[in-house]
């Protein structure tokens, strides 16, 4: 459906939704116990604890606290772990406030190819702040050079 078939999904879900954007979706992928992992190798470095989980995030919006708490609140058991945070809707200034943090996370990507120059994804405001917080930024496009690879190995005891 996607592939052959994009204009009449993106009317259906205009019809269905408004905005498409609306019906977007939240992913995490993390180990299921990361509480249970004896410990973690991140970058070469050992870590105690297994922070390794990834949380994607569509094209949410966290313009608000209450819908940031409400995120939180939903993610609770999955938040302490996250590592590596996607920005929403491109980083976005329109879906995203630097001064709501959802998450604690080390890495900020966002995934964003300018075929729009007035779109200005991601905003400069919110990667300086990011990068002000002392976490890692990363802009991924469809340029090879801006690949991002992720490698971690996690040890269970017994």
């Amino acid at each position: 459906m996607v592939t052959k078939h994009r204009t009449t999904l993106s009317r259906a879900y205009a019809w269905a939704f408004g905005d498409k954007n609306e019906t977007s979706m939240s992913l995490y992928s993390g180990p299921i116990k990361p509480e249970e992992a004896g410990a973690v190798v991140y970058k070469s470095q050992k870590r105690d604890c297994a922070r390794v989980g990834w949380l994607g995030t569509g094209d949410a919006c966290f313009l608000d606290p209450q819908t940031v708490r409400k995120y939180q609140d939903h993610y609770s058991e999955e938040l302490d772990w996250v590592t590596t945070f996607m920005l929403p809707h491109h980083g976005s200034e329109h879906n995203f406030d630097p001064d709501l943090p959802v998450v604690d996370a080390e890495l900020w990507i966002v995934a964003a190819q300018p075929k729009n120059s007035s779109w200005k994804h991601p905003a400069p405001g919110i990667v300086k702040a990011i990068k002000a917080s002392g976490a890692k930024f990363r802009k991924v496009g469809s340029s090879p050079n801006s690949l991002l690879v992720e490698r971690m190995v996690v040890f269970w005891p017994g």
